[in-house]
């Protein structure tokens, strides 16, 4: 009955971690990403880091959130066990720091590239 559980939950994570995935895929017209020329002016390079940036950003969110929602099971399963606890806690810790950094990386590109000019 436990491997039951134990798998179902597994299932549930990777469904839930998964399905956002499908959204970041939808392309509205007004946002067509179109192929980036090579690198030769400061505009086409900061256009390039700014969709790698918009990449890593998705992913880092997608695993923050599978990250929160498997602490917040461990947390919810910890039964007063101290261990578990603290390493719940510190999963959650972990994933706000990765999300709080990935929102800095994103306001640097918008930054720098507003400061040029390239917007």
């Amino acid at each position: 009955m436990n491997t039951i559980k134990s798998k179902l939950l597994g299932i549930a994570l990777g469904a839930s971690t998964a399905l956002p995935l499908a959204v970041f895929a939808q392309a509205s017209p007004e946002n067509e990403t179109t192929p980036v020329a090579a690198c030769t002016t400061l505009a086409t390079c900061l256009t390039k880091i700014q969709r790698i940036n918009n990449f890593a950003f998705s992913v880092l969110l997608v695993v923050a959130v599978g990250f929160i929602i498997y602490a917040a099971f461990l947390y919810l399963g910890a039964t007063g066990d101290e261990e578990k606890l603290k390493k719940a806690k510190t999963m959650i810790i972990y994933a706000a720091v990765a999300v709080g950094v990935a929102v800095l990386a994103q306001t640097i590109v918008y930054g720098i590239k507003g400061i040029v000019g390239g917007i």
